[in-house]
């Protein structure tokens, strides 16, 4: 962690560890970690569960939130779980499966095996060429990268942290100025369009920072949900906000996403839990149809 950066100039990751340094320097004797690898790569998990290991074994108590099953196997003693807001049970973890705690989290028999079809490739809809980005000091944190991805594939960008493949994403999206290179999109270049363009010709986006890219957190649910088309109708007409139908909307996606929220569509965003906070963009941007 570099000691001379501004929190709101670090990566997500790079903020997580921040947190964690505070925690440790105070030598606190109880220690909550909320979904603390939620943003971090293997390398840096593994990393992180052996210090709360030593911690744990230094006297230390720990309360670890998470939804990921292998580490709560790997590191917790016992675990409570709950459901809708409900404590269903308390297992020692050692004598439970992963089965076991998955069925109790979701409150039905849970399948953990992927029976995948072969994929079928189509027609090309994204093509990078030479893309080069600068950060903010000039230096190239993406070099030189050409890719190719067709209709009906997963592509999958992988790297550690501060490797480039956010900065990716990013130019791709429109959140990050292109140094070098180009972008098509469908055929159709889109390296120096607006964001506006590029959601319009067929690009959905749910970024790694959900807070601060992904949401307006002082707006409600149905607004957040019409983000990307409240100019549009039937949102708005005449430039005249509908917003009859951004309740009908926002009720609808509510439901079909599984959004849990204490207030409906007019609870605001900032008070919603993590996971329905990206639940709201998820059916934002799925329900765009976009091709990418």
């Amino acid at each position: 962690v570099d000691p001379t950066k501004k929190i709101a100039d670090l990566t997500v990751s790079m903020q997580q560890r921040v947190e964690i340094l505070k925690v440790l320097y105070r030598e606190a004797e109880i220690l909550i970690f909320d979904e603390p690898t939620a943003v971090l790569t293997p390398q840096e998990i593994d990393f992180l569960l052996g210090i709360i290991e030593g911690l744990r074994n230094g006297g230390k108590t720990i309360i670890l939130i998470t939804h990921k099953l292998d580490e709560i196997k790997k590191i917790a003693d016992r675990c409570a779980v709950l459901n809708k807001g409900k404590l269903v049970e308390v297992l020692d973890v050692k004598e439970t499966s992963t089965k076991k705690m998955a069925q109790l989290m979701v409150g039905r028999e849970v399948n953990l095996e992927s029976d995948k079809a072969p994929a079928v490739f189509k027609e090309e809809v994204l093509k990078v060429e030479h893309l080069t980005v600068k950060n903010e000091d000039g230096f190239e944190v993406v070099k030189d990268v050409s890719f190719t991805i067709k209709s009906g594939e997963i592509f999958a960008i992988a790297g550690v942290a501060d490797n480039g493949q956010v900065e990716i994403a990013d130019a791709i999206a429109g959140l990050t100025k292109v140094s070098d290179g180009k972008i098509f999109l469908n055929g159709k270049e889109i390296t120096n369009e607006s964001i506006r363009k590029r959601t319009e010709y067929g690009i959905s986006y749910i970024p790694e920072d959900r807070q601060s890219f992904g949401l307006v957190l002082d707006f409600d649910i149905s607004t957040n949900l019409a983000l990307k088309q409240y100019y549009r109708e039937p949102f708005a007409r005449k430039g005249i906000l509908n917003k009859e139908e951004f309740e009908q909307v926002g009720t609808k996606l509510i439901d079909k996403y599984d959004i849990r929220s204490g207030q409906g569509i007019k609870m605001q965003v900032r008070s919603m839990s993590g996971g329905n906070q990206q639940k709201t963009i998820i059916a934002r941007e799925i329900e765009l149809q976009s091709p990418l």
